[in-house]
């Protein structure tokens, strides 16, 4: 009888250059899927590229074409995917082009710093549009539903970046040292900030939105950050999911502590010791006792309080991302049956309509945080106003409820009481403070009169 052992075929990788149409050498691996080849970063001394080491080196190179076909010792092969690094560090690259063949980039990594564009240095990042896994959008790099943001060109010209609803992730080192934003919006529809996703020295400011439920380690990295506020959805955070050299303020809306993942319950020093938590009114407690929450030497409740004069009250709420817009309903009762206005706002917190049962318009009063600034206005934690015409040494109660369309999404209650004005009592109707009244319109005062209206500067506004 003769025995016969098949021995499992042995796929040797083999690593190879070849120079694409604008003459610059690109390296090359052979894969175990017969045919395709991935493209590996490029260092003549073979040592991986960092910030101090750079890819390309020493190449002025404006455009790198990655080609969808090589050739090596007489056999040709599909470019299918980038290694680790492939693109990163790269110094004096401008434009990578990708090809229709690229199915597999390395993004979904343990550590963060293997993206195959970390630290890209790019001013864009153009796919190929038949490309069926990916596809560029203003030279940002996305796979092709555009629900995960692989990379952004860390050098591109934009002060301003507003991502388009329906991305869900922010990738490894997506946003790492990117060089020139200094505001970023983050959309609705995000879940999932990735290690080191977001890292810059000019960032003051970063809005995580009430869908995103999963920071990871190292998130968000900013040396310049002051400000982060962390929306309702938020389940859980790594150890350092955000890190600073400056002191910065976090709001956490989320009334349920988020858990440390990964067994860490850390951040830095500087933040624990000199930055402010804010937390839900209700949940101060919870968070004092809560793993890696409790280690803040401040945590105070988000909520403003509620100023009131002898027949004013400056009332504050804080904004709901998930909102279209927002009622605020004031009774003179407990039982709120007797009402005595109802104002209603616009998802930016502008007064669309007044229901009101007394002789004094309010007063919009400009909301908090755009003392630095007209782009710290996007950054409102708060949207206030002053109602005006209000008895003296009376208690009102209220309800505001933030709205999704018609439906309910959220709704808080209270109370609050005017102060007392001895024996002046209320103003008379008929005196000239009554029958005039000051409107915040489109960011100008105005003075309403009794049949018209004027600037601060006496002009009649038609």
């Amino acid at each position: 009888m003769i025995i016969v052992f098949l021995l499992p075929q042995m796929v040797w990788s083999e690593n190879f250059t070849f120079v694409n149409t604008d003459g610059v050498e690109l390296n090359f691996q052979t894969l175990e899927e017969e045919g395709m080849v991935t493209l590996l970063y490029n260092r003549d001394d073979n040592q991986e590229p960092n910030e101090m080491r750079y890819n390309y080196p020493n190449q002025q190179i404006d455009t790198l074409r990655i080609p969808e076909r090589v050739s090596h010792n007489e056999r040709e092969y599909t470019v299918t995917s980038l290694a680790p690094l492939a693109c990163a560090y790269m110094d004096d690259v401008n434009v990578v082009i990708l090809p229709a063949s690229i199915k597999n980039i390395s993004y979904e990594v343990v550590w963060g710093w293997r993206n195959s564009f970390t630290w890209n240095r790019l001013q864009s990042i153009k796919v190929d549009p038949e490309n069926p896994y990916f596809c560029d959008n203003q030279g940002v790099l996305y796979t092709k539903d555009k629900k995960i943001l692989i990379a952004y060109p860390t050098a591109a010209s934009n002060d301003t970046v507003v991502l388009d609803e329906g991305v869900e992730v922010l990738a490894a080192t997506s946003f790492y040292v990117v060089e020139n934003i200094n505001y970023l919006e983050l959309p609705q529809s995000l879940k999932k900030i990735d290690r080191y996703a977001i890292g810059s020295d000019i960032l003051k400011q970063i809005v995580v939105k009430d869908n995103v439920d999963t920071l990871s380690t190292g998130a968000i990295i900013g040396w310049s950050l002051n400000h982060i506020t962390l929306g309702k959805g938020l389940k859980s955070v790594g150890s350092y999911f955000v890190e600073t050299d400056s002191i910065v303020n976090i709001y956490c809306r989320t009334k349920e502590p988020p858990v440390f993942i990964n067994g860490g319950e850390f951040l830095s020093k500087n933040i624990l010791e000199h930055g402010t938590l804010y937390v839900p009114m209700q949940s101060v407690a919870l968070y004092k006792q809560s793993p890696g929450w409790c280690q803040f030497t401040n945590i105070l409740p988000i909520e403003p309080p509620i100023v009131t004069g002898v027949d004013t009250a400056s009332v504050s709420w804080v904004q709901n991302f998930s909102a279209t817009g927002y009622v605020w309903t004031l009774y003179t009762d407990e039982a709120k049956t007797q009402r005595f206005m109802s104002l209603t706002f616009d998802a930016n917190g502008h007064l669309t309509h007044i229901d009101i049962n007394s002789s004094h318009m309010p007063e919009r009063m400009p909301a908090l945080y755009h003392e630095d600034g007209e782009e710290e206005k996007r950054f409102a934690e708060y949207y206030s106003f002053t109602i005006s015409g209000l008895s003296p040494d009376t208690k009102y109660y209220y309800t505001r409820q933030s709205l999704k369309g018609t439906e309910v999404i959220d709704e808080e209650t209270g109370s609050f009481e005017t102060q007392s004005d001895g024996e002046e009592g209320l103003a008379d109707p008929s005196s000239e403070d009554a029958r005039h009244a000051k409107v915040l319109h489109e960011g100008q005062v105005l003075i309403q009169g009794s049949d018209k209206t004027y600037t601060l500067q006496g002009q009649q506004v038609e």
